[in-house]
């Protein structure tokens, strides 16, 4: 048979999609289901490298929201108290086992930052920054903790920094506006959230860098608006933002040292998405809108711009994931799900799902790559 370079060139990329086919298997996940005490509530939003998850459960009674710890392997939540009023919560864990969240005081009247001790069930009052309320919602390996806090006189809330083992509450400031808050804290004391710009136009995403009260403003994607919400190890920050015009607001990643924000897409054009979560390998989870109001949990690879549907790496049958929380460094999942529960999606394989775009295209310089061998060995004989 005489082939032709036309036909060498199809043969050779089709060789090319045979070998790189296992490389694009669909990594598969087991899905564990949170429960709660006996209530019929429960939601985890924060998770660390030894699979502990921390949120809120309805207390046993079905009364009162509490403050959640949930042991690596277990569906059993511990209740870890509030302080002195009937409501709390847990929103971050560092891999110390030390909990970040908020709980009433006595009489329920308000509602303060707490932290709780690795392998405690007694809240630690963080205080505020002179106002009646106060929330924490990052913490790091080091114990810094990070929230917001309403001043005196409780005119807006301002993004608020904890030192390790300190109820003083120190304020970070603003980009200008009157309001502010911090989402996340990494080791290197780098602080992330957003602010209100001058006049309170908008909501800017904002870094702090450590020791810092002076906020960055990490800019948008065209639009008025961005927010993070989460940062890992080397300072890649996730959040969403505004594209051109408003047109639709996208997940977004900021590399470290830059305030241009790279669009990472959505599900479907022009729909809206969001980014939780990232590890310190650069992978990204969030959830997009698929249509209407439904959303999808979604994951990003490292250096893609174009997410894959989680849902299309589980079996579950009769709800699906709508968001995707957090990931840790082990490829370990915290999502929710249709049903209402936080569920723990742990990694069966480690194969790596690509979409078909990519596995064209590497298919493509496989192909390419075998043909001009192929070329060069006639060239010599």
């Amino acid at each position: 048979m005489k082939f032709t370079y036309k036909k060498q060139l199809i043969i050779s990329v089709l060789l090319g999609g045979l070998l790189l086919a296992p490389a694009i298997q669909a990594a598969t996940y087991t899905v564990t289901q949170l429960g709660a005490w006996g209530g019929n509530y429960s939601s985890a939003t924060g998770i660390n490298n030894s699979g502990q998850a921390v949120g809120t459960a309805k207390t046993i009674d079905n009364q009162y929201p509490h403050a959640a710890l949930w042991q690596a392997g277990s569906t059993t939540p511990t209740d870890l108290g509030a302080l002195g009023g009937n409501y709390s919560t847990a929103n971050g864990i560092n891999d110390s086992g030390q909990v970040v969240g908020g709980a009433n005081v006595s009489g329920d009247q308000y509602y303060h930052a707490a932290l709780w001790q690795a392998g405690s069930t007694k809240a630690i009052d963080l205080g505020t920054l002179g106002g009646n309320d106060s929330y924490a919602w990052g913490i790091n390996a080091s114990g810094q903790v990070v929230g917001n806090a309403y001043l005196r006189g409780n005119p807006a809330p301002h993004a608020a920094f904890w030192q390790a083992g300190s109820t003083t509450a120190i304020d970070l400031g603003t980009l200008g506006g009157t309001y502010s808050s911090a989402s996340d804290i990494n080791v290197n004391g780098l602080v992330v959230g957003s602010a209100g710009t001058v006049g309170d136009q908008s909501d800017h995403a904002a870094l702090w860098k450590a020791g810092s009260t002076t906020a960055i403003d990490l800019g948008t994607l065209g639009g008025e608006f961005s927010a993070t919400a989460g940062i890992n190890a080397s300072g890649q920050i996730v959040g969403a933002a505004d594209t051109t015009g408003n047109q639709s607001r996208h997940a977004a990643l900021w590399q470290p040292g830059s305030t241009t924000a790279i669009d990472l897409g959505a599900l479907v054009d022009n729909n809206w998405s969001y980014a939780l979560g990232i590890n310190t390998s650069g992978q990204i989870v969030g959830y997009a809108y698929i249509y209407g109001m439904t959303t999808h949990a979604i994951l990003w690879q490292p250096g893609w711009t174009t997410p894959i549907d989680l849902n299309n790496l589980v079996a579950l049958s009769g709800y699906y994931l709508t968001q995707a929380l957090k990931i840790k460094d082990n490829g370990q999942i915290l999502a929710v799900d249709s049903n209402g529960f936080t569920d723990i999606l742990t990694p069966n394989i480690a194969a790596v799902p690509v979409p078909a775009t990519y596995w064209f295209f590497s298919s493509a310089i496989v192909g390419i790559i075998a043909l001009n061998r192929r070329k060069s060995i006639w060239k010599i004989a």
